[in-house]
């Protein structure tokens, strides 16, 4: 059954029994609380543990304070990044890998390769 939850950045959608899709719809990212919310209704909603694609095209900008947040308070496995363009691509692969989150991380241009890559990780897309 897919679940959809609607967070003051954006929503959470379900995917499968342990992916979940997050998308931001908001430009900019600069206070705590403002993601607080919303990794506390993915924690309740998904659990832990389970694979995240993370849809970024929207969001031009992410405070430091939050991304240590949410770099600190992530449960999940792995987490696949949705970006605009190569370049952003490209800059973002370097940030993970200089950033060192607790988790496997990886952007992408295409969300069928974003999903590709989170199922040979171990998450589970429902079928269609």
């Amino acid at each position: 059954m897919t679940k959809k939850i609607d967070t003051e950045v954006g929503y959470l959608l379900q995917l499968g029994p342990n992916i979940a899709k997050e998308v931001y719809l908001v430009p900019e990212v600069k206070d705590v609380n403002m993601v607080k919310g919303h990794v506390q209704k993915g924690q309740e909603i998904f659990g832990v543990g389970g694979y995240c694609l993370s849809d970024i095209r929207k969001l031009k900008s992410m405070s430091r304070e939050v991304r240590e947040y949410m770099k600190e308070h992530s449960t999940v496995t792995a987490v696949a990044v949705l970006v605009n363009s190569g370049l952003s691509k490209m800059v973002s692969n370097l940030f993970i890998n200089i950033s060192r989150p607790p988790y496997v991380a990886k952007a992408f241009q295409k969300e069928s390769a974003a999903l590709k890559w989170l199922e040979e990780q171990g998450g589970i897309l429902y079928s269609e």
